[in-house]
């Protein structure tokens, strides 16, 4: 396996999960902001009540349907009541349990043996975290009749649209985290070897001085020489490698003397070679591995 599959395997599972987590997260917010919200609305007054059906539209009491009582709201609500004066006007109140204070928050909307307004619970920096009493009135001849009065609890936090988008922004700012560092690690990881001089198609003496970049700084370089006119690869002296990676070795380029002055030779530099192999060694071919610099040729003179 490539060295470098790990590490982007893991870069991509990472930048993956981030992305999941911004787009799933909005979607578990309006989960159980819809369990809430069935009892509530949001902020643009849609309502979350049960559909009736006309049988049940004349109600014998006074009775507040939607929200349920001990349901969390948020800073305003549609309120419905079923009503058995669907010709009257009735009013809608508001009690923060705390300060005993009842607020009308005005005229409702009368359809067909319901009625239906916007309560408002506290104000949008003030009330969140609180308790609220809610009550529908109508004045029926020379008397008032009131609902059951229902508690409800101002949730303490953000807004659903808020919270998607609150979510959504921190599901980028991770993802945008995570691809940054795994493009780091994956740059401070990735193995490379090459080789620097001499150039390619340099002519060279007996003992040449090959010398190159490795990465990680600590991997270890195997140099490698071939003679094009034989069959045998010759392993050569380990290289000394510096901090910055920068490695050196002084390397044989044929026999002594005047045999091989001419003749061209391939020198290559490995890392991470599966077989070990050691100063001298005579191979078959070039060692195996996945990590290799590019096929230098020199030619003897």
């Amino acid at each position: 396996m490539d060295p470098r599959a790990p590490a982007l395997i893991a870069g991509v599972c990472a930048v993956l999960a981030a992305t999941i987590a911004a787009v799933i997260g909005p979607l578990i917010v309006r989960h159980y902001s819809s369990e809430s919200s069935a009892t509530q609305t949001t902020t643009t007054g849609t309502s979350k009540s049960p559909i009736l059906r006309p049988s049940e539209a004349i109600s014998t009491r006074l009775n507040i349907i939607s929200p349920r009582s001990e349901a969390t709201v948020a800073l305003t609500a549609v309120v419905q009541a079923s009503t058995p004066y669907p010709a009257l006007d009735h009013y809608l109140f508001v009690t923060p349990v705390n300060s005993g204070t009842v607020f009308q928050q005005g005229k409702m909307t009368n359809s067909g043996g319901f009625v239906t307004g916007i309560a408002r619970f506290g104000e949008a920096a003030v009330g969140s975290g609180e308790d609220y009493l809610v009550q529908v009135r109508v004045q029926v001849d020379d008397h008032v009749v009131e609902s059951d009065p229902i508690l409800v609890h101002r949730t303490g936090k953000i807004g659903g649209q808020a919270m998607r988008y609150k979510w959504l922004w921190i599901g980028s700012a991770v993802g945008l985290m995570v691809f940054v560092s795994v493009l780091w690690l994956f740059a401070g990881t990735r193995r490379s070897v090459r080789i620097s001089a001499p150039s390619n198609n340099a002519r060279v003496a007996e003992r040449v001085y090959v010398q190159g970049t490795v990465s990680p700084r600590n991997t270890t370089v195997v140099v490698v020489v071939h003679p094009l006119d034989t069959s045998g690869y010759w392993v050569q002296p380990k290289p000394t490698t510096r901090s910055d990676g920068r490695w050196k070795v002084q390397v044989y380029i044929g026999r002594p003397g005047q045999a091989d002055i001419g003749k061209h030779f391939e020198i290559q530099a490995f890392i991470n070679v599966i077989t070990p192999v050691k100063e001298g060694d005579v191979l078959s071919d070039w060692p195996e591995t996945s990590n290799r610099s590019d096929v230098i040729e020199v030619q003897r003179m």
